[in-house]
């Protein structure tokens, strides 16, 4: 997820080169490449065209887009199909609502291998940068679900898993060079998008990082709070602010609820905890490309649907 990558990589930048991001005003190459013979071919909402352009034009790269500027970047973006690898190795996943209609937003930062695809080169660094914003525009649809006539959701609710962080990508100059432009592009998106954050699996390496770029986050700093590696210790926090029906209820090693947008090589490899007092009877596990139907009291499989579903309220 775009949003919550921006964290791990400022905590590279910072640890490595100690420089706060300078602001930056014109586009790169890098983040959005224009591709000419791109055509809408999903059905995209004039609501999701008006999400994006309220808060393109509140940031400094992108201030000058008229609405139509909007329209064909949101097109190119959302169309683009990342590459399979990028969807396996970065995922990032929805698991419902918090209190506030705020959506709740799931990522394993700590497996994000950054340095493994700049290594590969420009193209797949190019790739990796549009796979991660292509998630802002999923952010803005889940927000827009609540919107309503006299509400609008502006903020998400973002949970990372910091379990695996490998420090040692923070050593890799391309790599810091890659996450320092990233930051200078896109960094207002932070403030304007995170309405609450959690950070699980946090180390005390990690947590000494957090507070390291506490000037640089400013305000956006009191919204995030960081817990070590105490699963029950989460559940408590997690209780605090989310409806039982939006905590993670699928798990796949820590935490792997059940909507994604990664996908599963293996499904033998998924590993399902099920807690009756967080489960309603069916649960639906989207692989990506299929969802499997598991009837909870009975644990029977019922089938396949080539679906995106999220387990229902209990």
């Amino acid at each position: 997820m775009f949003l919550i990558s921006l964290f791990s990589l400022l905590l590279f930048v910072k640890v490595v080169v100690g420089e706060e991001p300078q602001d930056e005003t014109t586009q790169s190459n890098l983040i959005i490449v224009r591709d000419n013979n791109s055509s809408s071919k999903k059905h995209i909402s004039e609501a999701l065209y008006a999400k994006a352009h309220s808060y393109f034009i509140n940031t400094k790269i992108y201030k000058n887009y008229s609405i139509q500027d909007t329209i064909q970047h949101v097109n190119e973006v959302v169309n683009w199909e990342a590459p399979r690898e990028l969807q396996e190795k970065f995922p990032y996943y929805q698991s419902g609502y918090d209190y506030e209609d705020q959506p709740v937003w799931i990522a394993e930062v700590g497996k994000y291998n950054v340095r493994e695809q700049v290594e590969k080169g420009p193209e797949a660094a190019q790739n990796l940068s549009r796979y991660l914003f292509q998630g802002v525009f999923r952010l803005f649809e889940s927000m827009i679900v609540k919107d309503s006539p006299t509400k609008e959701i502006r903020n998400v609710f973002v949970i990372g898993d910091w379990e695996g962080l490998d420090i040692t990508q923070s050593t890799h100059l391309p790599t810091v060079r890659f996450a320092m432009h990233l930051l200078r592009t896109y960094r207002e998106f932070l403030a304007l998008g995170i309405g609450y954050a959690i950070g699980l699996n946090v180390n005390y390496v990690t947590t000494l990082m957090f507070e390291s770029i506490r000037p640089i986050l400013g305000g956006l700093f009191e919204k995030i709070e960081l817990y070590g590696t105490n699963p029950a210790k989460w559940k408590i926090a997690l209780q605090k602010f989310l409806p039982l029906s939006a905590i993670p209820t699928c798990v796949y090693q820590n935490i792997l609820p059940s909507l994604t947008h990664g996908r599963v090589n293996d499904a033998k490899r998924l590993i399902f905890t099920f807690t009756s007092e967080l489960f309603s009877k069916i649960c639906f596990i989207d692989l990506g490309r299929f969802a499997i139907f598991i009837d909870v009291n009975q644990g029977n499989f019922i089938g396949f649907l080539r679906s995106r579903l999220i387990c229902p309220e209990a």
